[in-house]
């Protein structure tokens, strides 16, 4: 084992081996000498002081800084205390920034779960940054971007996967929720529950040799539910060496089983609007997910899931076309509106959300949907109400039950723009706005406080799942995830509107923070000049990530594919011999572990599935040439006790048959240019 496992004064223990299940809260507490110790089902050793610091060879732990201020970092002093369930709980001061930090700290299975509280103790406004780190010597290890990506850490260097959000202390943000460091006997990981957006950054230091997780909290007394006061969690666990990201995942997903639960019981295609009774032999085309309720009935006699259309964040503003295209004419002109009775100007003039000047957040547009301009809202429940008017939630919740009294078997509810057309990196300073707020402030660069609009989107999307689940129905939002995981705990189905460009490192995101629930494309392009080798050319792109292609317009709204008989009968076969592809893969389940090793980096290689059940994989050649590779497979986790292993390759409608020595097969492939085979164990 590396020797960041160690504790100065406790053996780590080094006959546990990687791959044990996280479950029920299970942990040894070890008592006498100088301070207590949590140890994790396979070995992980998290030592304390007397001082109720975590013990290691480099300071280690939380240090606080108020920004604002533009304070250095302190660490908090306090004592350690036992819980009556064996948990270490501390409650720690720095008093020269009048902060006080509380932090729970807990065995879980085969993660350390830690769970703090910063409180403000002058009664002001307070930007706060709160940082946890943890001293790994990992140069010379690999940095983790992602399951197919990493990169050798030199001495020195920063590493992270961060987005720009314009708030915080470095204006930035880490597009996954956990971060990972491997090294050839060891791994480490450190990341927080995706149901508890906060602004997070996870990364690693090779200069202080740590990996770090960093959270920007604004703390007030106007947030009646926690004032003066922000919470957040985190989790600390090991990852196999081998597999380094994608062990990662899969322990993440068993961390937070909760925020990955695959609701749906049938695979298929996307439908955006168009009526599906329209479309000649729609049951050639496999669709599955209906984008709005215009033919419920016809849905659900025919096994489709349709859901009620709301965009959360938005009020579009059609002006008239003699008015000058201005912001502050589109503005007056929704007020004007929501005096004359107008509901969702109404909304809007309680929810719109305010720059730091008090001004509304709008910019002009001239869409197919709307020539004028558009509002940015806080879709947030917590936004208060006001007299004889709705907020937004109000507004788009009724609008929701209004749907379901006329179609009770409406699937759910569908977000449109989660992500994608939102305002880029919003942030809403309306103070009115934060008394009720679950998730936490955040602060700009100057350390004011304010909301970050995209997080109003996650608690929305909580309520609505909130509200759909009990129920057995779903949620499912469009234009998301690309650069804030957090959404995804509460969307069973994703998807995006996109030009049909896809990186493998977006791929790679969407895959992963989808885990086995559906993640839909839908290809906005000119249709008249799209061929039916293009369409090909999508669906085995899409079939290599499991994922299910659909088309849309050339406008995301005027002659849409689907009320195009000319062109939906051309490509007819060609969905007929994909989309059940994707379905079965879909339907096993993809699974971040390949337990397949490719030779030649422009190959890649997923699972999708389990044993004992059916179990498939991809391989997908993604370069613009024909690529020759050895695919190497773990034989007893693809086929125990086997002496030979067959492939059914069921594009190509193939066999093919391993070489199998000791415990592992090979596989000789020739892929072609942005090919994909999809092939089943037999």
């Amino acid at each position: 084992m590396g020797p960041f496992w160690r504790c100065r004064r406790l053996l780590v223990l080094t006959a546990l081996m990687f791959g044990v299940a996280v479950g029920i809260a299970s942990f040894a507490l070890a008592t006498g000498g100088r301070g207590r110790s949590l140890h994790t089902e396979d070995g992980f050793v998290l030592d304390f002081g007397d001082d109720g610091d975590i013990v290691t060879t480099a300071p280690a732990g939380f240090s606080l800084r108020d920004f604002a201020a533009k304070s250095e970092f302190v660490r908090p002093e306090g004592a350690l205390q036992t819980g009556p369930d064996g948990s270490l709980r501390r409650v720690a001061t720095a008093g020269a920034l009048g902060l006080q930090l509380t932090a729970s700290y807990r065995a879980v299975g085969a993660a350390i779960r830690i769970d703090g509280e910063i409180q403000d103790l002058t009664g002001k406004d307070r930007a706060v940054t709160v940082h946890f780190a943890y001293p790994v010597d990992a140069v010379g290890w690999q940095w983790h971007d992602d399951q197919r990506s990493a990169r050798t850490i030199e001495p020195g260097q920063q590493y992270g996967a961060f987005a720009e959000r314009g708030a915080g202390s470095t204006g930035t943000a880490s597009r996954w929720p956990l971060a990972c460091v491997s090294g050839p006997n060891d791994g480490v990981v450190i990341g927080a529950p995706l149901n508890l957006p906060r602004l997070w950054r996870f990364g690693y230091d090779a200069k202080a040799r740590e990996l770090y997780a960093e959270v920007d909290l604004g703390l007030t007394p106007e947030t009646r539910k926690s004032p003066s006061r922000a919470s957040f969690s985190l989790a600390l666990y090991r990852s196999d060496p081998q597999w380094g990201f994608r062990s990662a995942l899969e322990r993440y997903y068993r961390l937070f089983p909760d925020c990955f639960t695959k609701r749906n019981a049938k695979e298929g295609i996307w439908m955006p609007f168009t009526d599906i009774e329209t479309v000649q032999g729609f049951e050639d085309f496999g669709f599955q997910f209906k984008e709005g309720d215009n033919n419920v009935p016809f849905d659900q006699a025919h096994g489709i899931y349709s859901f009620v259309y709301v965009e959360p964040w938005s009020n579009w503003v059609r002006m008239p076309k003699e008015m000058p295209r201005t912001l502050d004419n589109a503005v007056n002109l929704a007020k004007e509106r929501a005096k004359e009775g107008s509901h969702k100007d109404q909304a809007t003039a309680t929810s719109a959300i305010e720059g730091p000047d008090g001004r509304w957040a709008a910019r002009i547009e001239n869409q197919p949907w709307c020539d004028g301009a558009v509002i940015c809202v806080n879709p947030n429940p917590a936004v208060p109400t006001q007299p004889a008017a709705v907020t937004q939630f109000q507004s788009l919740w009724g609008h929701v039950e209004r749907a379901f009294e006329r179609n009770p078997d409406l699937t759910g509810v569908y977000h449109d723009s989660f992500e994608m057309y939102l305002f880029p990196r919003a942030l809403n300073y309306r103070r009115e706005h934060f008394a009720d707020v679950d998730t936490p402030l955040v602060f700009d660069s100057e350390g004011q406080l304010c909301q970050m609009v995209m997080f109003d989107m996650v608690d929305f999307a909580r309520a609505t799942a909130e509200r759909m689940w009990p129920k057995g129905k779903m949620t499912f939002a469009n234009g998301v995830p690309f650069e804030t995981p957090w959404g995804a705990a509460w969307l069973d189905v994703m998807g995006t509107e996109f030009g049909g460009n896809a990186s493998d490192d977006i791929m790679n995101y969407w895959r992963a923070l989808c885990y086995q629930r559906p993640y839909l494309l839908l290809l906005n392009t000119d249709y008249n000049t799209f061929p039916a080798e293009g369409v090909v050319a999508y669906m085995k792109h899409a079939a290599a990530y499991g994922f299910f292609p659909s088309f849309f317009s050339h406008n995301a709204s005027e002659d849409p594919y689907w009320q195009n008989p000319a062109l939906y009968n051309r490509d007819r076969p060609i969905f007929r011999k994909y989309i059940p592809i994707i379905s079965a893969l879909s339907a096993a389940g993809w699974e971040p572990v390949s337990y397949a090793r490719s030779s030649n980096p422009r190959v890649y290689v997923e699972r999708f599935g389990n044993l004992p059940g059916p179990l498939h994989f991809t391989l997908f050649n993604d370069s613009d040439q024909a690529q020759e590779a050895k695919i190497t497979f773990d034989l007893p986790h693809v086929k125990s006790g086997a002496k030979e292993l067959l492939f059914r390759e069921l594009i190509a409608a193939g066999g093919l048959r391993a070489e199998v020595a000791g415990g592992a097969a090979s596989l000789h492939v020739i892929v072609q240019p942005r090919d994909v085979k999809v092939l089943r164990v037999e």
